[in-house]
C-alpha cells in the first residue's frame, strides 16, 4: 500500500497563477461580500498543479487543499473508545474515490478498513489488499484513493462499499467522489444513521443529462432486510412502488429509474418515501446533472417541526434559491408562511402562504415566489412557520421535508441542504480552503429568543490557533460571509479546520468553492 504525504505533495505545486482585485468567485456573489477585495488582497498567489493527469495529484487538490465535501463533526467526535462506519462507493469511468481520516486526539490512530462487494463480502484477489491498515498521526489527517489503499484491481472487482474500525472514536472521515475536471464533486462522511421510515426528497430533472441515484445499506450483520420504496409525483399521487431486498451487510446502489422500472423524464418533481423493516436501513441520493452533483441523507419521517430556520438564501448575481417542500402526511394539510428575514432577524420582504394538501410537494423559487428582479441581489435567511389546523388547532401539525438548494442561473453550480438543519452549540468544520482557487465560507443564524455571542475560530493543520471573530446575532439575526473576512489571517490558508461556538445552540453550515466558478458544496454541521 502506497501512501502519499500530502503536505510534501502540496510543496510542489509550484506553478504561479496570479487573480487581481476583479476576480470573481461564485461565493462572493452568493455571500455578497462586499469586503471580498479587500480581504483578499489586490494580487493573490495561488500555488497551482500543472500535473493534474496524475489521480493522486488531483485528490491531493480536491481534498487536502480544496475538499468542498468535508463534514462538520461535533465536540462528540472527540471522544473515548472505537469508531465504527462505512463509505458508501460509486465511482463511475473517468471518476476517482478518495476517503480520508481526521485525528482530534493527541495519539497516533490506526484505522482497519475492509472493501465488500454488494452482498457484503470481503473482496479478495492476487493484487487486492484487503483489509487494509491506515495510520493516522496525532492531530493529523491521511488520505488516499481507494486503488491506492487496496490495489487498482479493487474497483473492477465490484467495491461496493468500505467498512472500518478504529480503535478511538476521535476520528472524522469522508469520502470524496469527483473527476479530473474538477466540475463534479460529491461526497460526505461515513457517520449515516439507520432509519425504518424515511424520505428522499429531490429528483433531478433540469439541465444535461439528469440523474438520481439511490443508496441503500444494512446495517445488520445477521438479518436480511426488506425495503419498500414508493415514488410520489408532485401531487401526491403514487406512481410505483417497489420492495428491496438487501442481505446482512449487503448495499444497493442504482438509479431510481431502472431500480423503480420508471420514467423520470415524464415528471416535473417528485419524491420518494422509505419504510424499513429490522433495525432500518441507512439510505441517501444523490442527483445532478452532467454539470452538477448534489447528495442528502435520507430524512427521517414524521418530522413535524413547526418552524424550519434556513440560514442563507440568495438571489441575483447569478444565483437563485429552490425550495423543496413535502408533506410527508397521508391525511392532513399543512399551511406554512415563509418570510425573507434580513441579517437582523428583521422581516425584510412581505411574507408568503403555501398550502401543500397530504403528500403534495411544492418546488418553489424564491425570487418567483417574493416577486424579486432577477438582476437585484438580496440575500437574507428564511423562516417557515406551519399554521395550526383551523378546523381543528389540538391536532399536530403536518409533517414536512425537504430540502434548499442554492443553484447559479445556467444550472452549472447546485448545492443542497435538507430543509431542517439540527442546532449545535460548537460545530467542528473540518477543512479550510482559501488558496489554490478556493474560498471558504460560513453562514450562521441564531434561533434563540435572546441575543447570542458567537466565536469563529480557525486553526492550522498541527492545531494551532490562527486568529478567531466573535459577534452577537440579535434575535432571528445572522451573518454570512467568507472566512478570510471574518478571520483575515487565513487568506492562503490550505487545511486545517474551524469551529463556530457558541452557549446556546445556533444553526450553521460551510459553503466551499472555486474561484473559476466551477463547483460549490454546502456542509451542514453534523
Amino acid at each position: 500500500m502506497r501512501i502519499v504525504d500530502s503536505c510534501a505533495l502540496g510543496q510542489n505545486f509550484a506553478v504561479a497563477h496570479h487573480l487581481h482585485g476583479g476576480g470573481f468567485s461564485p461565493l462572493v456573489a452568493l455571500f455578497d461580500s462586499k469586503s471580498y477585495n479587500r480581504a483578499l488582497g489586490d494580487n493573490v498567489i495561488l500555488n497551482i498543479s500543472n500535473g493534474l493527469k496524475s489521480a493522486v495529484v488531483v485528490f491531493c487538490l480536491l481534498l487536502v487543499c480544496a475538499s468542498p465535501f468535508l463534514t462538520a463533526q461535533t465536540e462528540g467526535v472527540r471522544s473515548s473508545g472505537s469508531f465504527e462506519g462505512f463509505f458508501p462507493t460509486v465511482v463511475a469511468p473517468e471518476q476517482y474515490m478518495g476517503i480520508a481520516f481526521t485525528n482530534t486526539a493527541d495519539f497516533e490512530v490506526k484505522v482497519e478498513l475492509r472493501a465488500l462487494d454488494p452482498s457484503g463480502e470481503l473482496i479478495s484477489g492476487a493484487d487486492i489488499l484487503n483489509p487494509a491498515t491506515l495510520l493516522v498521526p496525532p492531530r493529523g489527517q491521511t488520505w488516499a484513493l481507494v486503488e491506492d489503499i487496496f490495489g487498482v484491481d479493487i474497483l473492477p472487482a465490484g467495491l461496493a462499499r468500505i467498512s472500518f474500525q478504529s480503535h478511538s472514536a476521535a476520528v472524522g472521515t469522508l469520502f470524496l467522489i469527483g473527476n479530473q475536471e474538477s466540475t463534479l464533486l460529491g461526497g460526505g462522511t461515513a457517520r449515516q444513521t439507520p432509519l425504518k421510515a424515511f424520505v428522499l426528497p429531490s429528483i433531478s430533472r433540469e439541465g444535461e443529462l439528469p440523474f438520481t441515484t439511490v443508496h441503500l445499506f444494512n446495517p445488520s450483520v445477521d438479518s436480511d432486510l426488506e425495503v419498500q420504496l414508493t415514488l410520489y409525483d408532485l401531487s401526491g399521487k403514487v406512481i410505483v412502488s417497489r420492495t428491496v431486498a438487501l442481505p446482512p451487510q449487503g448495499t444497493v446502489v442504482q438509479d431510481l429509474a431502472t431500480l423503480l422500472e420508471v420514467e423520470l423524464a415524464m415528471f416535473s418533481g417528485g419524491y420518494v418515501e422509505g419504510f424499513a423493516g429490522g433495525e432500518g436501513v441507512v439510505a441517501f441520493e444523490t442527483f445532478g446533472t452532467e454539470q452538477s452533483l448534489n447528495l442528502l441523507s435520507a430524512q427521517p419521517t414524521p418530522l413535524r417541526k413547526r418552524s424550519y430556520l434556513i440560514p442563507h438564501f440568495a438571489v441575483g448575481g447569478g444565483f437563485d434559491t429552490e425550495l423543496n417542500l413535502i408533506n410527508t402526511d397521508s391525511s392532513q394539510s399543512a399551511t406554512l408562511l415563509l418570510s425573507a428575514l434580513d441579517d437582523e432577524g428583521n422581516v425584510r420582504l412581505s411574507p408568503v402562504q403555501i398550502f401543500l394538501g397530504p403528500q403534495e410537494q411544492s418546488i418553489l423559487s424564491i425570487s418567483s415566489l417574493f416577486g424579486l428582479p432577477g438582476d437585484e441581489q438580496i440575500v437574507g435567511s428564511l423562516r417557515l412557520d406551519l399554521q395550526d389546523n383551523l378546523l381543528d388547532s389540538s391536532l399536530e401539525v403536518a409533517s414536512v421535508n425537504g430540502s434548499v438548494r442554492l443553484r447559479s442561473s445556467d444550472g452549472r453550480l447546485s448545492a443542497s441542504l435538507p430543509l431542517f438543519l439540527a442546532g449545535d452549540t460548537d460545530a467542528f468544520y473540518a477543512h479550510i480552503a482559501q488558496d489554490l482557487g478556493f474560498l471558504t465560507g460560513v453562514a450562521v443564524l441564531n434561533p434563540q429568543q435572546n441575543p447570542v455571542e458567537v466565536t469563529v475560530e480557525a486553526f492550522d493543520q498541527v492545531g494551532t490557533q490562527v486568529g478567531e471573530s466573535s459577534f452577537t446575532l440579535a434575535v432571528g439575526g445572522r451573518k454570512a460571509k467568507l472566512l478570510l473576512e471574518l478571520i483575515p489571517a487565513t487568506a492562503g490558508q490550505m487545511g486545517g479546520y474551524f469551529r463556530v461556538r457558541s452557549g446556546e445552540e445556533i444553526l450553521s453550515f460551510a459553503l466551499f468553492g472555486d474561484l473559476a466558478g466551477e463547483s460549490i458544496s454546502t456542509i451542514p454541521s453534523q
